[in-house]
């Protein structure tokens, strides 16, 4: 699970660029996502999950970066 958790925090380490320049803001806390104005990228089930602002699944990835290229 520990493993885990460092997976998910250096692949949100590495993509750090891409998702910032798509307008996603800092992760505050310590759980694995990503937030902007429209919609959310977050961790769970070992898949990243894009949610809308309404709380609308949109997508699931088993990647960030197939999440992120799903983002426009």
């Amino acid at each position: 699970m520990n493993a885990e958790k460092s997976l998910r925090n250096l692949e949100l380490t590495k993509l750090f660029g891409i998702w910032r320049s798509k307008g996603f803001e800092k992760p505050v806390s310590h759980e694995p996502r990503i937030t902007r104005p429209d919609c959310s990228v977050y961790f769970a089930r070992k898949k990243w999950i894009i949610i809308d602002d309404s709380g609308n699944k949109i997508a699931t990835c088993d990647t960030l970066r197939g999440a992120l290229n799903r983002t426009h």
